[in-house]
């Protein structure tokens, strides 16, 4: 069974590895659990753990802003369903035997089905 590093090259390694217990834990050649039990008995290695954990939410952020910049359809969807449901935006839901709900619509006028939408869409919103 591996040994405990000392707490100079834990801190490292939590820095090398973003806070991600699963690396860490690898590179000591330890179980997650262990790591977790070291954490416990030093509360100073959970601020290292949160520091590197931000550094690489803030990685991802300017990752996703690129990739907003060049147009990436999967980053624009990503963004507009998780930050602008209160716009509308949202998760679309995909029926599966629409037969039933296409009888209802039928013959019902543009603003009508507007009027529907909007309706379904703010049951939708506030459920989320």
């Amino acid at each position: 069974m591996a040994r405990k590093p000392s707490k100079k090259k834990l801190i490292e390694l939590i820095h090398q590895h973003g806070g991600i217990l699963t690396d860490i834990a690898d590179a000591c050649g330890v179980t997650r659990q262990s790591v977790h039990k070291w954490i416990k008995d030093d509360p100073s290695l959970k601020q290292h753990i949160d520091q590197s954990r931000d550094l690489l939410v803030d990685m991802a952020k300017k990752g996703l802003k690129h990739h907003l910049e060049n147009n990436s359809e999967k980053s624009i969807h990503f963004v507009l369903d998780r930050l602008a449901r209160k716009e509308g935006f949202g998760k679309f839901i995909q029926v599966q035997d629409k037969s039933q709900f296409e009888d209802q619509l039928d013959g019902k006028t543009d603003e009508e089905l507007l009027d529907l939408m909007n309706q379904i869409t703010g049951k939708l919103t506030n459920e989320s």
